[in-house]
């Protein structure tokens, strides 16, 4: 069988696996006036200041004891769902090299476009860069970046991102990462990005990967788009040899500035802008290139 048809088959066994998790997923047709629920408002957790108001869910384990799970305490476990945990779920990456973060979206020369290249599960993604790295000596991939949704919100309204794009990027200096976004969108970023992928179309049937990409999970090639931001960015990256802290919380404010819980805060390089431009914006020097 050819690597697109493996691709193929294991695209198809991770949907229905996500459609048995998510089981309040749209049905066979997204409807114009019915959003892809696991990115909705109503079904995340939501946070004031820097604090998670968090849900504790018990689970009943052998012997009828009972544990508590914790919405937002950066662990996806049973019974969390992307459905009913997006803060927290599908989960991070094992692989330690892999550098991989939840709702998070690294900069950097894009070496793979990810509109073309689609893999099934986020550890391929990873292994994709790798590779990548092993055999090019000009621009090696060394950050990535992967949609593990059906449909991925982005501010590039532009563009429809389908489940298993998988972008591989280079940066010049993985020692001083640049990020475009992390962890959760403040209440401002959503209200003035609200109607970004609330208009426009999906794919139409002759974009051959993206219908591939939207079959499993039942959207309709050329149907309207109906995604509300998220409460949290709906990818998930990684600085390949990075190390994440997980207990650190991110936001991403309407400017694009990141702060964290632990006091950090990065404000976006926006290469378009001049050396200048992004000094007076409070851009750190070593960030100020891909």
């Amino acid at each position: 069988m050819s690597l697109a048809g493996t691709t193929s088959l294991a695209l198809g066994a991770l949907a229905l696996q996500v459609k048995q998790q998510v089981e309040q997923r749209a049905p066979a047709k997204v409807e114009a006036k019915q959003p892809l629920p696991a990115q909705t408002a109503a079904s995340q957790p939501e946070r004031t200041g820097s604090q998670v108001q968090q849900r504790a869910s018990p689970e009943i384990v052998a012997g009828g004891a009972a544990t508590f799970t914790m919405c937002g305490d950066g662990k996806c476990e049973p019974p969390e769902s992307v459905e009913s945990c997006f803060a927290d779920c599908p989960g991070a990456v094992t692989d330690p090299t892999c550098g991989a973060e939840l709702h998070m979206d690294p900069q950097g020369f894009a070496v793979v476009d990810g509109r073309g290249h689609h893999v099934p599960t986020v550890g391929a993604c990873c292994a994709a860069c790798a590779a990548h790295a092993a055999k090019s000596k000009s621009k090696p991939c060394n950050s990535w970046v992967f949609c593990y949704m059906p449909h991925c919100w982005s501010a590039d309204n532009g563009n429809t991102h389908l489940y298993g794009e998988c972008w591989l990027k280079w940066q010049a200096d993985p020692q001083h990462p640049l990020y475009g976004q992390r962890g959760k969108y403040t209440d401002e970023f959503r209200r003035r990005n609200r109607d970004k992928h609330l208009n426009g179309l999906y794919p139409p049937p002759s974009d051959k990967h993206s219908v591939e990409a939207m079959r499993p999970f039942g959207i309709v090639p050329g149907s309207r788009r109906n995604l509300s931001v998220p409460t949290h960015v709906a990818w998930m990256g990684g600085i390949m040899g990075a190390t994440v802290d997980l207990s650190v919380q991110w936001s991403t404010d309407a400017d694009g500035t990141m702060r964290s819980s632990a006091g950090e805060t990065i404000v976006d390089y926006r290469p378009w802008e001049s050396r200048e431009q992004n000094l007076k914006r409070g851009v750190k020097p070593g960030q100020m290139k891909f």
